[in-house]
């Protein structure tokens, strides 16, 4: 599925924005503040069901980050994945909301989710939100 990026929630549209820009912070922090300590180097566009069994392929890298909440808290529930080619980034990069699937019952009065994913969307409409 898709999603547009200014769908994505106003903090996460910045976040987005300036991964494209290439900038080295986003809403006052570094953007190595947001990183998962995880890569995810897999092609996302196979889906749910088969994106790990495609590992993406020549110099290409999946960097793994955390969504902000309105209240500028982590989304412990979503993702961001930036996909890009080392040599081209500019020209190459796809991005990518990773949603966990939730568990039964709450932890604390909130949601516990899994570490599988149940939804990948293609976040789209970049280009157009860096250019208008």
């Amino acid at each position: 599925m898709a999603v547009a990026v200014n769908a994505i929630g106003q903090n996460n549209t910045k976040l987005v924005l300036d991964l494209a820009r290439g900038n080295d912070t986003s809403m006052g922090y570094p953007i190595a503040d947001y990183g998962h300590k995880d890569s995810y180097n897999y092609d996302l566009s196979y889906g749910v069901a088969l994106h790990k069994q495609h590992p993406l392929q020549g110099r290409y890298i999946g960097v793994k980050y955390y969504c902000v909440t309105k209240d500028f808290e982590w989304d412990m529930a979503k993702r961001i994945v930036h996909i890009y080619d080392l040599d081209h980034r500019a020209g190459t990069q796809k991005f990518y909301r990773l949603i966990h699937c939730k568990a039964l019952g709450k932890a604390q009065g909130q949601p516990v989710y899994t570490n599988d994913y149940c939804t990948i969307d293609e976040i789209t409409g970049v280009a157009e939100a860096l250019a208008g």
